[in-house]
């Protein structure tokens, strides 16, 4: 065998111009130079990986494509009495939905697409629970989306009943979050009268994960925050901005 032969499987050699086809042949020759061809084996077998890892990644972004595409907007059958919205002189309440039609709606079109969602292990610290949605594709890519909420204290709730709104919560948001969902909320449309704002308890949410976050934050989030609804502190966000303020600042705070 020449020097030649083993040209193809070079450490200079650009990815791109080494298939997966071209693999068993790569270790083929590798094989062949005996102990010499070790090391190049040990490429060979690191290059394989990252290969692969590249390639799933890819398909894991086709298949989120292909169910952002097919899937249905998610109904928002359940009336949230706290916020109320006013249309045409008429005071109703808003509309959203919940973690059980979210996982209806989705489980479907994900599955189609060879997709799948899980929750990991919840971990409380500090007063704060933290909760991972884990997107997977058969094809063995993953992305993991991490919220990370306090645990309000509520009048006449048990710590049993506490830990179980937020984690419900937590559930709901960090599988919006996963899965880039925008119709799980009501909107206040150009001809609806300006909703109810952000209530204290939210914004003490909101203040708390801006603590986590890097200085800057809070000046950068205000000034998104004035783009997007007009609100210049965080007392001023309409009600169904949280969610989003909270996906963004959640981002943040899992870096």
């Amino acid at each position: 065998m020449t020097d030649h032969d083993v040209v193809p499987v070079q450490p200079e050699l650009p990815m791109a111009a080494i298939t997966s086809a071209s693999m068993p042949r790569l270790f083929e020759l590798a094989v062949q130079k005996g102990a010499e061809g070790v090391e190049i084996l040990e490429r060979l077998v690191a290059l394989d990986e990252r290969m692969s890892a590249r390639r799933a990644a890819q398909d894991f972004a086709e298949a989120m494509a292909r169910f952002k595409e097919a899937c249905p907007p998610i109904p928002r059958r359940t009336e949230n009495t706290q916020f109320k919205v006013t249309r045409n002189g008429t005071s109703q309440p808003r509309r959203y939905a919940t973690l059980e039609d979210i996982e209806a709606t989705v489980r479907g079109p994900l599955g189609a697409c060879g997709l799948s969602f899980r929750w990991g292990d919840s971990k409380m610290e500090s007063g704060n629970l933290t909760l991972a949605c884990i997107v997977s594709h058969v094809g063995g890519h993953s992305v993991a989306s991490s919220v990370v909420l306090p645990v309000e204290s509520r009048a006449g709730c048990s710590e049993a009943q506490k830990y179980g709104a937020v984690m419900t919560y937590a559930q709901r948001y960090s599988l919006i979050q996963a899965l880039g969902l925008t119709t799980c909320d009501e909107d206040v449309d150009g001809n609806a009268e300006p909703e109810e704002r952000v209530t204290p308890t939210q914004v003490d949410i909101l203040e708390e994960m801006i603590g986590r976050c890097p200085p800057a934050t809070n000046d950068r989030l205000l000034a998104w925050t004035n783009e997007q609804w007009g609100a210049t502190t965080l007392d001023d966000l309409p009600a169904s901005a949280f969610d989003a303020v909270c996906a963004k600042l959640a981002t943040k705070v899992a870096k």
